[in-house]
């Protein structure tokens, strides 16, 4: 599987909304929930 994030510690908010949606049009979600819910951004 190729690396999900380009820069692991940058939260790409827009990314995992993307797949949340990819997901849920395959049927692997019930429903989308916001990106904050679960995944949070390291900061230093």
């Amino acid at each position: 599987m190729r690396r999900f994030a380009l820069r692991p510690r940058a939260l790409d908010r827009r990314r995992y909304d993307r797949l949340a949606r990819f997901l849920k049009r395959r049927g692997l979600l019930k429903r989308l929930v916001p990106v904050d819910t679960y995944a949070v951004e390291v900061v230093r």
